[in-house]
């Protein structure tokens, strides 16, 4: 719609002196009716489907749908102009007549708007109505602007203000507002948070040139700085620079500087578009902000937006007997034609000399359906005329009047239904014959506050509408309601209101047409007419939003490689994506980020929201993140095998995000060519797996570290055949020999003994290693997969023709002990990387922060079994104990304590009687605290004396005064190194560690100054293959303050 306002005149004068006026200033307002979501397509669908169980006779012979396709459904569907209206009239339909296909034909072919109907369901009125439109827009802006506290006030200050008394929701809503302009003051200054974080989003990676900007796709502009942001989908192709500049637009308008005033009209419009974002773009991390600012809108909108129609009780009844009068004769006009059984305005109706063909038996039973869509102005108006419209009698009962009342808003498909019974019981000319009941639902009201929280396609009660409530009178004729309308009519009439005068006089005139009945025509059973409001049960409360009895976390586990692969840009972008998404949905965890893809462990705890006292579900929060990676790049996540531990305790939640930059997920030492990814091992799944691992041409590589596979692996397949073997008698043995070529003894387990993932080349490399490979089929698995990748792409490309087959185990080992709940052929624990530390058979919950028992508390418990057998009980303990303690070798397979390898770095086990003699702080013990690959291989320099060097080169040529301070420091601990190593016999350093430098705990805070990145080689790192990202190489700031913290 195009409107123009002359704003103002200026007097003009002809030759012949005659003076006129001419428009020297006009305003041009444009307005677009919006368009349909997806959301409000579904929810209109869902109501049309309930509706026709809930208003109309469901027999077992097919109700309303047997009618409507047997043409005795008289129905007719009107809407106003508005393209949003009419889709939603064409939703409704799809659902209440089971109709297939899209929304555009149904449209077209059920759903009429022609100039009477537009007349009738548009706002459209009369100068007099504008008029008093505009004096009720005055007063709300004097009204609600007072700095004035309106929750001290006295109720007599507050009828003046908001109206009778009987209004509840709207005296709640000012009663919570307090001070308006306090509030107002609130709005604006969260609306400008909000631009805030708009702008810095832009500014990440825009180059400022708007020309090019707006010219583009998305935000792309001709520059190659102008790239971005085409990674977050907006609803409805929205750009972020247009999202932005809406807000921008109602920040300037809400509030003028000069003037001192706020223009409340703009109220609803930041209502509106904060639900829309709320609802539709959820995954841009502004939810507690937008949250923020719903809370203040919907307060100051419950208080503008009933107002607009009026205050006091006089002025809702003039104002809506005014713009309804029209609505309000049709609707008369329906239900006069209903009872009196007149075949006029009925529309495809079966002719029933052919009702043969069709086998219908009850050709008298048909009904008559008008549907009516306008807009929410028009039901404020409806409900005030019903409410209020006449002084003779009322049709409404007070409890109905209440119901209204405590609505505070119309949401999106808010109903007025009036169904008109028959009771054939009854004389004709008897009042009581035809019954009305009035019934009334505020629509979809249910908060956006957890619909922005929550999974779209797994939340259902957004797809819902509040229930219908009977408002009417009880035993309500349909003359009381007819001579009601007669009544408002009559005082809605103006001597503007031509329209509303040719409406009446025709509805008269058909009136007064001669009543007839059909004899035969069956009334429905009196069970089938009543409807049940005790039965109706009111939405149920959101599970996000309920109140959770004792705090839980939840894990997600997953790794997801992009192809192709993402751009240095797009990584930076996803990165200032996932801080802003952990921090508004407060997560924890590790994420690795490269331009391969994502791996990332992510924790979620109860928590509570800011001003609000309801707990947020861990596990509805977690999948509301993964949806939001869908959201972001729905090519590459949706693709995604999420991994989801729930029900943990809340220790295992992280306490913080680290986002770390890196440039391979896993890093091999091996060139891309020689592991390109999507050309690894074929995926099992558990199932499949399990089954591979009983074959005995099949050999199993663990590509884990070692010190991972020292406490659980999967050698089960191994035992078990081993002791099915020795049960089995020799005529079995004969009769299996026939069927099988195998042995009995499983997939063979091989460790490649690694320190890191960069070991793994140089063990396939190996002669011995490629002969054991060499004809069998390979199985590889890992804790979630992420490391079979490259290792089993790197393997087909080196020995993938002297293999049989390589395969790998899809979701980790992690998604086969959720399979396989006993174990399957997996013994001892599943090292993992996140809280648990360790995880068992059934032991979901895992080892880590587990309280242990002091000396004296063991002590207790052992005196307390005293009877019990302790040798028995240990034997049993060490067949499921894999590892043993570095010092005294017990059976051991918990790393706490954090303890490392002296020589490697790398974490070995230690029992908590060891650990009490604190040895790797005893002089002389600290080469007792190795793991099992240094004591084999003898290594025995410590690894904080390797020096922290790049290729084993430190770099003498920089001119930084602190590398140069660093390196003297080294100069002389070499000196006297090399002494002490005269002295002393050769001693053998990890090759792991004189690579890339192992742990250097002693040098680590002196070398933090220099580095303040995330290589551990620092600034001075000048490795082409380093595989750790260097920001300040490509140019971008990912803190967006200068620099980069230690902690993303």
């Amino acid at each position: 719609k195009l409107q123009i306002k002359p704003k103002s005149w200026e007097e003009v004068e002809d030759e012949e002196g005659n003076v006129s006026y001419e428009c020297t200033e006009a305003q041009v307002i444009l307005k677009w009716g919006g368009n349909l979501t997806k959301l409000g397509e579904r929810q209109a669908i869902n109501l049309g489907q309930r509706l026709r169980h809930e208003m109309y006779p469901n027999s077992p012979g097919g109700g309303i749908l047997r009618l409507h396709y047997t043409f005795r459904h008289d129905l007719k569907i009107k809407t106003s102009d508005e393209g949003r209206v009419m889709k939603t009239a064409a939703a409704f339909a799809k659902g209440m007549l089971e109709l297939e296909g899209e929304i555009p034909p149904i449209l077209v072919s059920l759903v009429h708007k022609d100039k009477d109907s537009q007349h009738m369901l548009d706002p459209t009125g009369n100068k007099e109505v504008k008029h008093e439109l505009e004096e009720y827009k005055i007063r709300i802006n004097e009204n609600l602007q007072k700095d004035l506290d309106f929750s001290n006030t006295t109720t007599e200050e507050h009828e003046q203000i908001v109206g009778p008394t009987s209004l509840v929701s709207m005296h709640k809503a000012l009663k919570e507002v307090g001070n308006p302009r306090k509030t107002l003051f609130k709005i604006r200054e969260v609306i400008g948070e909000l631009l805030e974080k708009l702008d810095e989003m832009l500014g990440l990676i825009t180059s400022g040139d708007e020309n090019k900007i707006e010219g583009g796709e998305g935000l792309k502009g001709e520059s190659e700085l102008d790239e971005a942001l085409s990674g977050i989908k907006l609803y409805k192709g929205e750009t972020l620079l247009e999202l932005t500049e809406r807000w921008r637009l109602l920040y300037c308008k809400l509030y003028d500087e000069e003037k001192d005033k706020f223009d409340l009209s703009r109220v609803p419009d930041v209502h509106d578009n904060v639900r829309f974002d709320m609802l539709h773009n959820p995954h841009l991390g502004l939810s507690r902000t937008l949250g923020k600012l719903y809370k203040l809108a919907k307060l100051m909108a419950d208080c503008v937006v009933p107002q607009e129609y009026g205050t006091t009780v006089e002025e809702k009844k003039s104002i809506g007997c005014k713009m309804c009068s029209t609505l309000l004769d049709k609707i008369k006009y329906d239900l006069i034609i209903a009872r009196t059984d007149n075949q006029v305005d009925m529309r495809y109706m079966i002719n029933m000399e052919y009702s043969d063909d069709h086998h219908i038996n009850t050709h008298w039973r048909r009904i008559r359906t008008r549907l009516y869509f306008t807009s929410e102005s028009h039901l404020h108006t409806l409900l005030n005329v019903l409410r209020f419209g006449d002084a003779h009698g009322c049709i409404i009962s007070a409890k109905g009047r209440e119901r209204i009342s405590l609505s505070p808003e119309l949401c999106y498909l808010t109903q007025v239904v009036m169904r008109l019974f028959e009771d054939n019981n009854k004389d004709v000319n008897d009042p009581k014959r035809f019954r009305i009941e009035i019934l009334f639902s505020p629509g979809a009201t249910a908060t956006p506050l957890h619909m922005a929280e929550n999974d779209r396609d797994l939340e259902e009660t957004r797809n819902e509408t509040e229930p219908l409530y009977s408002i009417g009178m009880d035993d309500l004729t349909c003359n009381q309601v007819e001579d009601f309308f007669t009544r408002v009519i009559e005082q809605g009439k103006t001597g503007d209101d031509d329209d509303s005068k040719t409406a009446k006089s025709s509805s008269d005139d058909k009136s007064k047409k001669k009543k007839k009945k059909k004899k035969g025509q069956s009334s429905e059973k009196e069970e089938e007419e009543q409807v049940v409001d005790e039965n109706i049960n009111v939405t149920p409360v959101s599970s996000s939003t309920k109140n959770i009895e004792a705090p839980k976390c939840s894990l997600v586990l997953f790794y997801q490689y992009a192809t192709p692969p993402w751009s240095e840009k797009k990584v930076a972008l996803l990165i200032r994506y996932l801080c802003n998404v952990g921090r508004e949905r407060n997560l924890g965890g590790r994420i690795r980020v490269a331009s391969e893809g994502v791996n990332a462990t992510i924790s979620s705890v109860t928590t509570k929201k800011d001003g609000d006292t309801t707990l947020m579900d861990p596990t509805r929060t977690i999948r509301h993140f993964t949806q939001d990676l869908i959201n972001f790049d729905s090519a590459t996540f949706s693709l995604t095998d999420f991994k989801y531990i729930d029900d943990l305790a809340p220790d295992r939640h992280f306490k913080e995000l680290k986002i770390l930059p890196v440039k391979e997920l896993v890093y091999y030492g091996i060139k891309e060519k020689d592991a390109p990814l999507g050309e690894g091992g074929v995926h099992l799944d558990p199932v499949e797996y399990h089954e591979m691992l009983g074959r005995d041409d099949a050999v199993v590589i663990d590509v884990r570290n070692h010190y991972e596979a020292d406490i659980g692996r999967f050698d089960g397949q191994m035992k078990r055949k081993c002791k099915e073997k020795a049960t089995v008698t020799d005529d079995d043995a004969k009769k299996e020999k026939k069927n099988s070529p195998s042995d009995g003894s499983g997939a063979e387990y091989v460790d490649p003994l690694m320190r890191k993932s960069t070991d793994f080349p140089e063990w396939l490399s190996k002669p011995s290693t490629q002969a054991k490979l060499k004809d069998k089929t390979v199985l590889m698995y890992c804790t979630g997969g992420v490391r079979c990748e490259r290792a089993s792409a790197y393997l087909k490309s080196q020995i993938g023709n002297e293999v049989k087959g390589v395969y790998q185990l899809k979701g980790g080992i992690e998604k086969y002990l959720q399979t396989f709940k006993d174990g399957g052929y997996w013994t001892g624990k599943n090292f993992v990387f996140d809280k648990r530390e360790a995880i068992g058979v059934g032991n979901v919950q895992g080892d880590g922060g587990v309280i242990r028992k002091t000396p004296a508390q063991q002590q207790q418990k052992k005196k307390k079994k005293k009877k019990q057998d302790t040798s028995e009980e240990s034997e049993a303990n060490g067949d499921q104990i894999q590892g043993k303690c570095c010092i005294c070798k017990v059976p051991w397979d918990r790393y706490v304590g954090k303890k490392k390898c002296y020589t490697c770095g790398v974490p070995v086990l230690m029992c908590d009687s060891c650990m009490s003699k604190k040895p790797d702080k005893t002089p002389g013990m600290e080469l007792s605290v190795r793991c099992p690959l240094c004591v084999k291989e003898n290594i025995t320099v410590p690894a904080n004396e390797v020096e922290f060097t790049a290729n084993g080169v430190r770099n003498k040529d920089s001119n930084s005064s602190e590398i140069k301070e660093t390196n003297k420091k080294y100069d002389d601990e070499d000196a006297k190194r090399t002494k002490q190593q005269q002295e002393q016999k050769e001693r053998k350093a990890a090759a792991s560690v004189l690579k890339w430098g192992g742990g250097h705990a002693a040098k680590k805070k002196e070398l933090r100054k220099m580095k303040r990145k995330l290589c551990q080689f620092g600034a001075s790192c000048t490795r082409e293959d380093c595989f750790f990202a260097h920001p300040d190489r490509i140019g971008i700031d990912v803190s967006g303050k200068g620099g980069r913290k230690e902690k993303a």
